[in-house]
């Protein structure tokens, strides 16, 4: 049993596997069946400075693209990614489970702690 205290409140929402897969192949032109995605969570923290989305896996390491840029799922063995518009991967999210973003990083030592924190100040605007 951890004894680490996180602090809650930040959403994230898991992204259905068979969404995802069908956005990232649909946007690549790959069979959605060959496709295998980290499970992947958005995190939405609003219209603001800096951008309005973030990604992020049960490490804890978030990725939020630039006006313009895709995001970069990772593959499930991450040892690769996929490149897939933002609007199209918040589509996808579209009835995706809640999640608290403190259940989502898996805990495990200062390494993930420190994602968290990191991604927990990002989504708070703190950073």
């Amino acid at each position: 049993m951890s004894t680490i205290t996180r602090t809650r409140g930040i959403t994230a929402t898991l992204i259905p596997d068979h969404a995802l897969r069908a956005a990232i192949g649909s946007h690549l032109g790959i069979d959605a069946e060959e496709i295998q995605p980290e499970q992947t969570w958005l995190i939405d923290r609003g219209e603001g400075d800096g951008p309005r989305y973030a990604i992020t896996g049960t490490e804890g390491v978030g990725h939020a693209p630039g006006d313009g840029d895709p995001f970069e799922v990772c593959t499930r063995y991450l040892d690769g990614f996929y490149r897939i518009p933002v609007a199209a991967l918040v589509a996808s999210a579209d009835g995706g489970e809640a999640w608290d973003l403190a259940d989502v990083v898996r805990t495990f030592g200062t390494r993930l702690e420190g994602n968290f924190h990191s991604l927990h100040r990002w989504a708070l605007r703190q950073n």
